[in-house]
């Protein structure tokens, strides 16, 4: 088998450049005792090292809590807060409030990252240097061969008001790959928190972003999609069905941008 240099290359990376990042992590958690574990395991195992990972427990009623804590043990990137259950926006807006990175990530409690997940990114960030970056990935079967089945969203270059109109049309940004500088956050705000946009908070920010970023990037990165939330291409359908019955809301967002 061949050796694999994605460990060689970010180092690389890292020597010859005179930024290296802080990546924050913000992983929102409510009710995930069976799988967090798991996922904060999958980012342990980064090869790229600079990170910090903020566990948001929004209102658990089961042993996240405590699985929290005995993580926390473990490494001391890890940083667990808690708060009143208020929602998956309201916990990751928790979470990007209390992250010192310049770049910000999300992953879903129930959710995977490969091993060379923000090392990808990382480079796509030396050569391009996007305000805004995000991957396709792979849905995850443990209990068959072949495991991973790749997903494909849109991807490749476009300007910033091609991509608007075709995140006008479905949300084709996983929140689970993006890379989102801080200061963009500055600019357009934070997930919506209200009840009307529930489910499709982030589509709203992607919009937001694009609207407003110089530079982004739709790359392809690796990311795990376990089984448990196998829904994601279902979920899409969702999106645009909760799109079309909010035009009052989701439509304000002009395609004369």
């Amino acid at each position: 088998m061949a050796a694999d240099t994605r460990d060689f290359h970010v180092s690389k990376y890292c020597r010859n450049s005179i930024m290296i990042p802080l990546i924050s992590i913000v992983v929102p958690v409510y009710n995930a005792s069976e799988f967090l574990t798991e996922t904060v395991e999958s980012v342990l195992k980064q090869s790229y090292e600079k990170w910090e990972l903020h566990l948001v427990n929004d209102g658990s009623t089961d042993d996240s809590a405590s699985i929290m804590e005995t993580l926390q043990k473990r490494d001391d990137r890890i940083h667990i807060h808690h708060k009143e259950n208020g929602g998956q926006a309201s916990a990751r807006n928790f979470g990007i409030d209390q992250s010192n990175g310049t770049y910000i990530s999300f992953l879903d409690a129930d959710d995977l990252w490969l091993k060379h997940k923000l090392t990808e990114q990382i480079k796509e960030l030396s050569t391009h240097n996007p305000d805004f970056l995000y991957g396709l990935g792979y849905y995850y079967y443990p209990e068959r061969d072949p495991q991973l089945e790749t997903y494909e969203w849109i991807s490749g270059k476009m300007t910033g008001n091609e991509f608007f109109k075709a995140l006008y049309h479905s949300c084709a940004v996983n929140t689970n790959t993006v890379l989102v500088k801080e200061s963009l956050f500055q600019s357009v705000g934070y997930f919506d928190e209200s009840e009307t946009l529930r489910g499709t908070e982030d589509w709203d920010l992607w919009m937001r972003i694009v609207k407003k970023a110089q530079r982004f990037s739709p790359h392809r990165i690796e990311y795990n999609l376990p089984p448990h939330f196998g829904h994601l291409r279902f979920q899409l359908n969702l999106l645009q069905a909760c799109f079309q019955s909010s035009p009052k809301h989701l439509h304000n967002h002009s395609l004369s941008c």
